[in-house]
């Protein structure tokens, strides 16, 4: 099913909202703006889109005892704590301690010898992910347990790379929501959506694809749907369609109750024909 011809007004009506709320509470990227100065949301954007995955309560606590370690300076505590004293014991899902050590040594390495942006070149998010990655896991102290523990996606695996796509949206897109660290060096027309159950769900049920997959070509597909309505920076919709998802508001399981309360029900195919069938 096509999406309906209403759908871009009710996303930029939708997106402005969450622009002018700031609505962060239930998102990691709350932690990028407990800090200031480029370095340290270069870091606390790293760490915690890295981390950005399962229930998001238990996720946001475990960031929560991350960022009380490093602190409100993260990149210069990188680089004069021992990190192996301090998260040897480190312990979310199947990330273990040496995991986390690797993710962090790694950060550290690339922030003594100078801005990640310049690690990045191109127009191509997939490249600046495979760059990035490397250069990580180049200085990491602990590269196999980095590399096996799954931390950083390799774009090589054809995956959404959903965690390296929320990093770079928060670095290039800048409004209240979105820091833009990078924003004078990167540009938002060149970024994807950050693809994973909640928006490959949301974006079926607009009809902008057709697969629930977490897979690269779905994440192009469904940011190609976006251009078409903002050329200029597609991934603007992102932030408020996921926090339909994560507030449950849009659930995977519709009905009638949820789905005539929902800011998408005018223009989702699923939600259209829930809530005018017969209870």
């Amino acid at each position: 099913m096509k999406p309906s011809p209403f759908l871009p007004s009710v996303l930029n009506k939708l997106a402005a909202g969450e622009i002018e709320t700031g609505n962060r509470v239930h998102d990691p990227v709350r932690f990028l703006h407990r800090v200031t100065g480029h370095t340290n949301r270069e870091v606390t954007g790293l760490v915690a889109a890295s981390l950005a995955f399962g229930r998001v309560d238990v996720m946001l606590r475990t960031l929560d005892s991350v960022f009380n370690i490093l602190g409100p300076e993260p990149a210069p505590a990188l680089q004069h704590m021992d990190i192996e004293e301090q998260f040897q014991h480190f312990q979310y899902r199947f990330i273990s301690g040496p995991a986390m050590m690797g993710l962090l040594t790694g950060i550290e390495s690339i922030v003594t010898r100078g801005p990640l942006v310049e690690v990045v070149r191109g127009t191509d998010p997939s490249g600046w992910a495979s760059a990035l990655r490397q250069a990580i896991l180049d200085g990491s102290r602990y590269p196999a347990a980095l590399d096996a523990s799954n931390l950083l996606a390799n774009p090589q695996k054809g995956s959404a790379l959903k965690r390296w796509m929320l990093f770079f949206r928060w670095m290039v897109r800048k409004d209240a929501v979105d820091p833009g660290t990078w924003s004078h060096t990167l540009d938002p027309s060149d970024l994807v959506i950050p693809l994973d159950t909640h928006m490959a769900r949301i974006c079926r049920f607009l009809g902008l694809t057709q697969s629930s997959a977490s897979t690269w070509s779905n994440a192009m597909r469904i940011t190609d749907g976006f251009r078409r309505f903002c050329p200029e920076d597609p991934v603007r919709y992102d932030f408020p369609l996921t926090q339909l998802g994560i507030r449950g508001v849009c659930h995977k399981l519709t009905g009638r109750r949820k789905c005539i309360s929902c800011p998408l029900q005018g223009v989702c195919t699923t939600g259209r024909m829930t809530v005018t069938s017969k209870d």
